[in-house]
């Protein structure tokens, strides 16, 4: 413990300590002066008894002159600033509460279209299960061969529908009013070098890898094949964390074939 800390606990009990004395020196005068008051006017009042009486009263005023001896804590007032933050923490609360009830709302009725048309119905179970699916993301799924990216990845998500690699179409999921730029993912890693070799890759096109990190500088590991010119993308998984589950394209490291 540091010297400023010791003597400051020090002049903390010191104070304590005078306190207590001045309490318990004042319960005794106040008290037997009391004592000597009843002995003289209340002669009926046995010594036995005035004396419990007064021992009894000893303590309870000591621990009422400490109580009043003892500084009490003073709340800190609110400044401006303090107010400022306290409402816009309700108000942020307040928006959260609107946010939630309005997805909850999107989401029931959401449902409610998919269970009421015999072709979606089968998604009605997804969304149950915390996804969302929305009309242009069911026909994209339905059909292989539509294509949603830009120009220059269109060659590549095409050939990945070819090959059965599952992409899904990236939507607002339920705020009509969010624009989001021409976007798939898919659980699938790109095999770059083989990638450059069979296709004829545009200088606006990347793949890019990366993380997010949070408590640790390799969470949330993330890669996307990325058009520089029209904002579309790709996303993918990246490359050194692939899940059994996860495709490779165009091929495996290791293999090799023509496109």
């Amino acid at each position: 413990m540091r010297p400023a800390a010791i003597f400051a606990l020090m002049s903390k009990i010191d104070r304590s300590f005078v306190a207590a004395l001045v309490a318990v020196a004042g319960a005794f005068v106040i008290v037997l002066g009391l004592g000597f008051f009843i002995d003289r006017n209340f002669k009926s009042i046995s010594g036995d008894t005035l004396g419990i009486i007064l021992g009894c009263s000893i303590a309870g005023v000591a621990f009422g002159i400490l109580y009043l001896l003892t500084p009490k804590k003073k709340k800190p007032r609110k400044t401006v600033v303090d107010i400022a933050q306290e409402q816009r923490r309700q108000e942020a609360m307040k928006d959260r509460d609107r946010t939630i009830a309005a997805y909850q709302e999107s989401k029931r009725a959401r449902m409610a279209e998919l269970a009421a048309d015999p072709n979606k119905r089968k998604y009605l179970a997804l969304m149950e299960r915390g996804e969302w699916w929305t009309d242009e993301q069911i026909a994209y799924h339905e059909n292989p061969a539509m294509i949603a990216t830009c120009p220059h990845l269109q060659p590549i998500e095409r050939a990945m529908r070819s090959r059965g690699i599952d992409l899904r179409l990236v939507m607002p999921p339920w705020e009509k009013f969010v624009t989001i730029p021409m976007k798939v993912k898919g659980d699938c890693c790109i095999n770059e070098a083989e990638l450059w070799r069979q296709f004829a890759v545009p200088e606006c096109v990347e793949h890019k890898t990366g993380y997010q990190p949070e408590r640790s500088e390799f969470d949330n590991p993330w890669a996307a094949l990325v058009c520089s010119s029209c904002a579309s993308s790709i996303d993918l998984v990246h490359p050194e964390w692939p899940r059994k589950s996860t495709a490779w394209f165009p091929v495996a490291p290791g293999q090799t074939n023509s496109a």
